[in-house]
């Protein structure tokens, strides 16, 4: 299985696009309750007394549970110091800071949790666990395994034979980066001594190892878990987490037809495991990196496209375009003789917006299938009981404000319908206008074609600045909109653009300009200013007669400051 850019063929345009309201959300949703009986009749089985919370507790931490026989078993810890250890473990994780400096703290109470010398040498004994061991296993191996089995044996649905209690399963695999900053005092490297691969995460920019999750799509519940080891690939550690999940041997595939679909982001999405995947009979959806051979699409590469042949070079999709989507299908029977042939469709969306294309692979959806998705979902009720017009309209009243004659409309079913206002009769509403003119709106969000053709021509505040400042010498005293540019370019402090306007002779530059002010402005001012003086003196002489204290002595002591300020000056001539 190995297909090439030319073995991709062009969907027919002429079939008819399914048109879906909530597909996703709603398949999704029977996903989440299949998922979620199954879980909680699992945890209701459980031999526990007591609540959920409890058997959950049980089957984790409890005595019999694998994880605590992995403590015991590997450095002898008794289950209370196993479940104290645990909580404090939890603790530092979740303030992720150094358990000294959270001990020592004494605004926290951390009198349940552990001693911190008691927690180190906890420490330090999982870490020299089977260290000196040529051919033995680490302790986080052992757990990793204890880990599994719990989960798996318990989270895991049984086969498809058993039709009770099986569904199709909707997996997600994604890989967990988990940051580890390496002292240099060590003498001997993490990764040399622990097994674990050490990586660069590139997004995070951290150091670190790579955890590999399986996991219930809808409910986001782990079923199984691997870290990567130093000399495994990629695919070798995703190979060893399906051995977990679906207890197989060497690179037999399980029969996983009809009964499962594997999601995955573009780092799981390379050939391989495509092809393993594809060849079990599973179903896969996902996104996809370009630049792989049997992708056939990129963007962004126009001059490499530019230099192949036709066949040989994936489509580049233009990113500066409008919105617009791709499909390309492949038809195959995985390089076998015999084989039923199975499709694959790739499909390439630009949203006219950002700078790249997203890509996805896809062996369960084919052809165009649009899914209508509210962008708040408590909007549905409301937008359910809005007839076509007034669904039309509801954009549109943002713009440019309610309708007087819907208005009118509305109120006259409710109440006398005697009371009709012809004026009103012979005016239009908003839509009405719309439709007249044969003007179509265009919400924001549209980004088709015609919203792509549009968008140079948005009232912008650069672009707004730049053609009033342009319209404005031709805007005379006697223009209809003269009042209105007046009023925008005073604000602005740029009235001279407008004709007949005269800059001050203070200013050199031209750049600032005089706001004229009428004599009666400045007297109503000035009126306003002495009334609110007179109210001061008012205030003050009540607040003095309230004191008892004579308003005049303030003004005779300062005239005797001041005259015997003079005459120290006499003295200093």
């Amino acid at each position: 299985f190995n297909p090439k850019v030319s073995d991709w063929n062009d969907v027919d345009d002429s079939t008819k696009p399914s048109i879906y309201v909530d597909k996703a959300r709603s398949n999704l949703f029977k996903q989440f309750k299949s998922e979620f009986i199954h879980i909680t009749q699992m945890i209701k089985a459980l031999p526990t007394d007591g609540d959920e919370i409890a058997k959950i507790t049980h089957l984790f931490f409890g005595k019999d549970s694998k994880i605590y026989r992995c403590f015991n078993d590997a450095i002898g810890l008794p289950h209370d110091k196993f479940c104290q250890f645990f909580a404090t473990f939890l603790f530092v994780c979740r303030w992720n800071q150094n358990y000294n400096e959270l001990w020592e703290d004494h605004d926290l109470n951390t009198d349940r949790f552990m001693h911190p010398k008691i927690f180190d040498k906890i420490m330090h004994k999982i870490d020299a666990y089977g260290k000196d061991e040529d051919y033995g296993s680490r302790f986080w191996e052992e757990l990793q395994e204890a880990f599994n089995k719990t989960m798996h044996g318990k989270f895991m649905p049984p086969s498809k034979k058993d039709k009770k209690n099986s569904f199709n399963l909707l997996l997600n695999l994604d890989d967990d980066k988990v940051h580890f900053n390496y002292r240099s005092k060590r003498k001997v490297k993490m990764d040399q001594d622990s097994k674990l691969k050490r990586v660069r995460h590139t997004r995070d920019n951290r150091n670190g190892f790579v955890d590999h999750v399986v996991s219930h799509a809808a409910s986001d519940i782990p079923i199984a878990s691997h870290f990567e080891h130093e000399d495994e690939t990629l695919f070798n550690s995703v190979m060893a987490l399906m051995a977990v999940m679906f207890n197989t041997r060497g690179d037999n595939p399980p029969n996983l037809s009809g009964r499962a679909t594997l999601a995955i982001d573009r780092g799981y999405m390379r050939l391989p495991l495509l092809a393993w995947w594809l060849s079990a009979g599973g179903e896969i959806l996902g996104t996809v990196m370009r630049g792989q051979g049997f992708v056939p699409f990129t963007f962004g590469e126009e001059k490499k496209a530019a230099k192949k042949k036709k066949n040989e070079s994936p489509q580049n999709i233009p990113i500066n375009s409008y919105k617009a989507v791709y499909q390309k299908i492949l038809k195959h029977n995985l390089g076998k003789r015999g084989k039923k042939e199975k499709t694959l469709t790739c499909l390439a969306y630009a949203n006219g917006v950002s700078s790249s294309v997203a890509m996805m692979l896809s062996s369960r959806n084919h052809g165009f299938q649009w899914d209508m998705v509210l962008s708040n979902a408590s909007d549905l009720k409301e937008y359910q009981r809005l007839e076509s017009d007034s669904l039309f309209m509801k954009a549109f009243s943002l713009l440019c404000g309610s309708d007087p004659k819907q208005d009118y409309l509305d109120e006259l079913d409710s109440e006398d319908e005697d009371e009709f206002n012809e004026e009103m009769a012979e005016t239009s509403t908003h839509r009405q206008v719309l439709e007249d003119c044969g003007i179509t709106p265009i919400t924001q969000t549209q980004l088709d074609g015609g919203w792509w053709n549009c968008r140079p021509f948005s009232a912008t505040s650069s672009t707004s600045d730049k053609l009033i400042t342009s319209a404005a010498p031709f805007i005379t005293e006697d223009h209809p909109m003269r009042s209105r540019f007046e009023t925008i370019l005073k604000y602005t402090g740029q009235l001279p653009l407008l004709p007949g306007v005269e800059i001050s002779d203070e200013n050199d530059t031209g750049n600032e300009f005089e706001l004229r002010v009428s004599d009666d402005e400045v007297m109503e001012l000035l009126d306003d200013e002495d009334s609110n003086n007179d109210n001061d003196d008012s205030s003050i002489e009540e607040d003095a007669e309230e004191l008892q204290l004579d308003p005049s002595d303030d003004d005779d002591d300062e005239d005797e400051d001041d005259e015997d300020e003079d005459d120290e000056d006499e003295d200093d001539e």
